[in-house]
């Protein structure tokens, strides 16, 4: 098949569009006929697919994933992962199985092009994780550590190994899995010591290591009720020279607390803090002022050498400070044209989403109301091109059971004719026939509306902040029978069914 060469820069350079391809399919089934999806290939060319790459802010392989979650971080400030944990991994295979000469050369000579493709996204990938790391410390994106803080268990855990947060009555926590190896990142600041305290759970004490630099670390455990809570200094010579501290956590066994759990657990924690900070290399004598009075300063008097040492002290802090608040001030003027430019990349791709229309039409235009994954809120409008007469219109949709059950009224507007429809007595799929008789050649505008949505985020059900009212599935359109014909069956099941 024409559609299994070259396939990914076929793809890129296939211009046709996506609902034309549906229509033809959708045609075919129509009447019987066997798909040939060869009908819609395009020639492969390299150069529109190159074109084609340019327009992404990124482009990743499987091949090289870590590498290229590396890249990611830097390009968008994020957190980098230590390790991604491999999930679909089979113990059994010891070594990787090789294609015979005769069958790699034939598929080199069918997906030459492909291969060009893939070489040219490759190449140059030599970013190192130190590097993401030392990069957000020098956008600000972290500050270094230079007093007592305590993380936040539901916001972003600087490290690799963490599952997202969870809340219940006594408290928010985080599990870490699926790996034995846990890391936290921080930046503390050159100079100081750090002591680090975490309550942990799920764990028995003797199974449980730490170590930072290759150093192994020692801590104190003190018993808490059915957990323990555990204290230990990160020292100055257990910082990396870039100033960013990888402490890891490690445990011999992993754990899963129930039979419904599918995820794996190595501990839990439920708190997360650094309990204290002290400057190790101090160049003012103890019981010295931390810094110098006004009448130390005036004309003419005397200054001790720590009054001296305090106030090169006190102007280094001042030039680092100024620096740091010039620094900021650049990268939020960055951050604000980086926001407007991703509202308005957000706002054309919405425009650009098509309606699910299963006939013989196509949508013009752009629409609204509708997200990439086939989510609808509240309101979706879009406009349609008839090519054939359309005799009916059905709304497919489905309201998944986690959603409230409640009576919903939905509004289907069709050119100059409204539809009203209610359902009640729980959530799933849904289908509503409107019977219309629109002739062919015709544009016409669809307004659907329910006056009901869910946001799980608010709810505290799940992480996503839209309002979301169906799932939208289909809209399709029937041609075939008269107007008059599919409105006298139509009218008879609904007498039945009174």
């Amino acid at each position: 098949m024409a559609l299994c060469t070259d396939v990914q820069t076929s793809l890129l350079s296939n211009d046709v569009p996506g609902e034309t391809i549906l229509q033809g399919l959708q045609r075919d089934w129509d009447q019987a006929v066997a798909p040939n999806s060869d009908v819609y290939a395009v020639k492969a060319d390299l150069s529109k697919a190159r074109e084609a790459l340019a327009g992404f802010d990124f482009v990743g392989t499987v091949e090289t994933l870590h590498e290229d979650i590396m890249q990611m971080s830097l390009m968008f400030g994020f957190h980098p992962p230590d390790i991604i944990a491999r999930r679909n991994e089979d113990p059994a295979i010891e070594q990787e199985s090789v294609l015979d000469s005769g069958t790699l050369k034939i598929l080199k000579e069918k997906n030459a092009l492909d291969l060009d493709l893939y070489h040219a996204v490759t190449t140059s990938r030599t970013i190192s994780r130190r590097k993401v790391v030392s990069s957000l410390v020098e956008r600000c994106s972290y500050a270094p550590i230079s007093r007592p803080t305590e993380f936040p268990l539901s916001g972003p855990i600087p490290g690799a190994n963490w599952y997202e947060a969870e809340h219940h009555a006594s408290g928010t926590y985080r599990w870490t899995g699926p790996l034995r190896e846990t890391t936290l990142d921080l930046p503390i600041r050159q100079g100081y010591r750090a002591q680090i305290s975490l309550r942990l759970g799920g764990i028995a004490i003797d199974d449980f290591s730490i170590s930072a630099n290759n150093s192994n670390i020692e801590f104190e455990t003190v018993p808490d009720k059915d957990r323990h809570r555990i204290s230990f200094w990160i020292a100055p010579e257990h910082a990396q020279s870039d100033g960013f501290t990888t402490i890891v956590f490690k445990t011999t066994k992993l754990i899963n607390p129930t039979e419904f759990e599918m995820r794996t657990f190595s501990f839990m924690v439920s708190e997360l803090r650094v309990a204290a900070i002290e400057k190790t290399d101090l160049s003012i004598e103890p019981g010295a002022d931390k810094r110098p009075t006004l009448d130390k300063l005036h004309a003419g008097c005397l200054l001790a050498d720590r009054d001296l040492d305090q106030i090169h002290l006190l102007g280094t802090a001042y030039d680092d400070a100024r620096g740091k608040l010039d620094q900021a001030t650049r990268l939020a003027g960055e951050l604000r044209v980086r926001l407007q430019s991703l509202q308005n990349y957000m706002q054309e791709m919405m425009a650009s989403i098509r309606a699910p229309i299963l006939g013989y039409a196509h949508q013009v235009g752009s629409s609204s109301g509708m997200f990439h994954d086939g989510w609808a809120g509240r309101e979706v409008t879009f406009e349609m091109h008839l090519h054939r007469r359309v005799t009916e219109l059905t709304l497919c949709g489905f309201i998944p059971p986690h959603f409230p059950v409640r009576k919903r009224e939905f509004t289907i507007d069709i050119g100059e004719e409204s539809f009203s429809f209610v359902m009640e007595g729980g959530n799933g799929v849904f289908r509503f026939d409107c019977l219309i008789d629109i002739a062919a050649d015709a544009d016409v505008r669809v307004t659907l509306r329910c006056d009901s949505n869910y946001n799980a985020y608010a709810f505290g059900t799940g992480g996503d902040r839209r309002d979301l009212s169906y799932r939208l599935i289909a809209i399709e359109l029937a041609h075939e029978a008269s107007f008059d014909a599919r409105h006298a069956v139509l009218s008879a099941g609904r007498a039945a069914e009174k």
